[in-house]
């Protein structure tokens, strides 16, 4: 489920005649809530648990859920789209702008990307989804000794695994973004038209989650989704861990 300034700014551009693509849509939480705003809705996940959970849940005849290819082409006609939203996955692709061009292929004439990613703020160094990029062997023998995962660890970080964890093989960071990196991502395809800041503490509450309930089994604790619902709230000019930007297809 994306943060309250995401999901916000995705709404704000939703008709009863949308048709929109909710691309790494997770466990379809985002695509049920704003259902009875749209005239249809198609998710795309990677990950088979998220995948199977969403499409267990749906309640809507007109929302769908598909496998994502796990590459950047889509399996969608020219101008399929009204609206493309994409929370939390730009930073986990490798190259942006092979994604960024289906993006607008897919999109008809009008059409609105919404993205958040995370923003270069203060706390960035404690961005526990680097730690696997820069620190490989102390990641291995966290989930090993730790965390107590060792099973968890092959089969979600091995070879034989398409993904690596939450990211794509071709990725090689976790990567932040200012404005003016999305926009240059972005560029030629597409027109900023909007984006707002939040979240400042974002990265140090996650670490602190995964330092407190990993040692105990438990990958989330209610105490933790707390903090970050309240730090979302931090917005512009607080905001610097996390930004949504409202693009426009350029023709």
């Amino acid at each position: 489920m994306p943060f309250e300034p995401a999901s916000s700014a995705c709404k704000a551009v939703l008709s009863p005649s949308t048709t929109l693509l909710d691309y790494g849509c997770g466990r379809g939480e985002f695509l049920q809530e704003v259902a009875s705003r749209i005239g249809k809705g198609i998710g795309m996940e990677l990950d088979a648990g998220c995948l199977e959970k969403a499409i267990r849940d749906n309640r809507f005849p007109h929302v769908q859920y598909l496998k994502a290819p796990g590459k950047s082409s889509l399996p969608f006609e020219n101008e399929s789209f009204d609206v493309v939203s994409a929370f939390g996955v730009m930073e986990h692709v490798g190259p942006e702008q092979p994604y960024i061009r289906e993006f607008h292929r897919i999109l008809r004439p009008g059409g609105k990307l919404v993205i958040e990613v995370p923003s270069k703020g203060p706390f960035r160094v404690f961005d526990v989804g680097n730690v696997k990029f820069r620190f490989p062997r102390l990641h291995k023998w966290y989930y090993h000794y730790i965390a107590k995962e060792p099973g968890h660890y092959r089969a979600t970080f091995g070879d034989e695994n398409e993904m690596y964890g939450q990211f794509s093989r071709e990725a090689t960071e976790h990567r932040h973004y200012r404005i003016d990196d999305l926009v240059a991502i972005t560029s030629p395809h597409f027109r900023l038209e909007s984006h707002t800041r939040f979240g400042f503490f974002w990265e140090f509450i996650q670490f602190m989650e995964v330092i407190v309930c990993k040692p105990f089994g438990r990958s989330r604790a209610e105490f933790f989704t707390w903090l970050a619902d309240r730090d979302a709230a931090l917005i512009s000019p607080i905001g610097r861990a996390n930004v949504v930007a409202v693009f426009s297809k350029r023709e």
